[in-house]
């Protein structure tokens, strides 16, 4: 699991679970029972990568700002602008940067199998496409750019400069820096322990920020992801199709049980007849005894 860390110039750095991407911001400290961490404030780009064919774009929901200290990355929150510093507070919970995959999923649809947000004077961008034209201005002509093999990457540029994807309709990226940065993300997640239970959860914590799929979104990508022989796809199953599955138990269980309750009475009968015929038996030597006598 790697992505990178970005500083003004492209900076690779070591942590617990690889590379990690962020975005500079501003110069800060931690303060923490009295003490003070200073480090480098950075945004925090999405950590994610594309599900059905790019349809859809599953990233964690990790908290957005994070303290580069000597020590290492810290996510940290309710950082506040004091002089020319920023006091954050740390973030607690289990859900940080050094162990993302405890954050909540979300989901966005990328019907044109791109995926953007702003952070800061960048845009991070996500595509499944092969590339795009970046214009030096709105005269000029596109030159074309190859989207890296990892299909992440940062842009950054002046005003009067765009990107475009010429998909339908045509999606455009405008500047919002000094100068042009197009920096490569060269790594993304691969989501091994992804589940039909995941998905859901994803899918119920997108609704908080308006991007969930609807239910036949939703089904096909639960589609796409496949159905095995397993307890995970069974549960799906009985919460999706509850009446089918329902009679589907009721076939499988009478198939079952049907077998055994028949043998079971084939059985009794069977004995009762045994025994019935053994009681003529007897009531028939008494009544030849009593002729004999």
């Amino acid at each position: 699991m790697r992505t990178f860390l970005f500083f003004v110039q492209v900076l690779m750095l070591q942590n617990a679970c690889g590379h990690v991407t962020t975005v500079k911001s501003g110069k800060g400290y931690l303060e923490n029972n009295g003490t003070r961490t200073y480090g480098e404030i950075r945004m925090v780009a999405p950590i994610g990568n594309f599900l059905y064919d790019g349809h859809v774009y599953g990233y964690y929901n990790l908290p957005r700002f994070a303290l580069l200290s000597s020590s290492g990355l810290i996510s940290v929150n309710n950082c506040q602008k004091l002089g020319h510093h920023f006091q954050c507070q740390p973030h607690t919970s289990a859900c940080n940067i050094n162990n993302y995959t405890n954050c909540g999923m979300l989901l966005k649809k990328t019907p044109n199998n791109i995926f953007s947000t702003e952070l800061g004077d960048s845009t991070f961008i996500a595509t499944t496409l092969p590339y795009y034209e970046l214009f030096r201005n709105k005269n000029s002509e596109g030159e074309y750019q190859d989207v890296p093999r990892s299909g992440h990457f940062l842009f950054q540029a002046p005003r009067n400069y765009f990107i475009q994807f010429n998909t339908q309709p045509v999606q455009k990226f405008y500047g919002r820096h000094s100068e042009l940065n197009l920096k490569i993300v060269r790594a993304t997640e691969k989501y091994h322990k992804l589940n039909h239970a995941k998905i859901d959860e994803a899918n119920e914590n997108s609704k908080a920020i308006g991007t969930h799929l609807n239910d036949e979104e939703l089904h096909t990508l639960h589609g796409h992801y496949g159905y095995f022989v397993d307890s995970d796809t069974l549960l799906h199953l009985f919460k999706w199709k509850p009446i089918l599955m329902y009679s589907l138990t009721f076939i499988f269980v009478g198939a079952f049980f049907v077998p055994i309750v028949s043998s079971l009475i084939c059985c009794y009968y069977f004995i009762c007849r045994i025994q019935k015929q053994g009681a003529n038996k007897k009531m028939f030597l008494s009544e030849g005894e009593k002729l004999g006598l």
